[in-house]
């Protein structure tokens, strides 16, 4: 692995980690005010924006397992976040 991959993989990872701390911010903030709405509107951002992210990954010609992978972390992440935050709903 060449040292520009090993920079984007790391930039993909970091991306991925700021849409989680992002997430939790928001989940967390739709379940204190109990907004179920808000709470739905913020699952479907996270959708559109992670569209984006892999229609740049596409354009930057980044692919192969390691991204699949950390795509495969971060929806789990997501979904762990998801539902630990809607039992307050």
């Amino acid at each position: 692995m060449s040292k520009p991959d090993k920079r984007y993989y790391t930039y993909i990872i970091l991306g991925y980690a700021g849409l989680v701390l992002i997430a939790v911010v928001m989940f967390r903030l739709t379940t204190f005010h109990q907004d179920t709405v808000g709470f739905s509107l913020t699952l479907i951002g996270l959708l559109l924006v992670i569209n984006c992210l892999r229609f740049l990954e596409e354009k930057a010609g980044i692919t192969g397992k390691g991204p699949i992978m950390i795509k495969i972390a971060f929806g789990a992440a997501v979904i762990i976040i998801a539902t630990v935050f809607s039992r307050y709903i």
